[in-house]
């Protein structure tokens, strides 16, 4: 009985501890994957003006955390959307949403890619993985 109220508590604290967690989401088409330096833009406009425009819709990057552990990586976030959009296939990201409470703050971009230039990839044996 002490030995599970000991794990009990242990996994209460595990879950409170103040981590920041990284998403990635693939959504549409399965594009070929980017070198890890290629050139990613910031897209300040709506959706619909920017898929006006020649994007199509590929991804999402989502970065969330305790407001201490985000403040750390704030000179990784760049480099990390960079590499996870260049790996989605990506040309371009925007701010999809950002929130913040008491303790948590969470960022969700769009990953975006041109329509015209960019080539499906194939999706057989196909793995997205992207650690932070």
């Amino acid at each position: 009985m002490k030995r599970r109220i000991i794990i009990a508590i242990l996994l209460v604290l595990v879950s409170c501890s103040p981590k920041a967690y990284v998403t990635v989401v693939r959504m549409g088409p399965v594009l070929a994957p980017k070198t890890a330096d290629c050139k990613v833009v910031f897209l300040n406009d709506a959706q619909h003006v920017i898929m006006m425009n020649g994007f199509v819709y590929i991804g999402m990057l989502q970065v969330s955390g305790h407001h201490e552990e985000m403040a750390k990586l704030t000179d990784e976030i760049p480099a990390f959307l960079r590499t996870a959009t260049c790996e989605l296939g990506g040309s371009a990201i925007s701010l999809n949403a950002a929130a913040s409470t008491a303790s948590q703050t969470v960022i969700q971009i769009i990953v975006w890619a041109q329509k015209t230039g960019d080539t499906p990839a194939k999706t057989d044996n196909y793995e997205l993985k992207r650690e932070m």
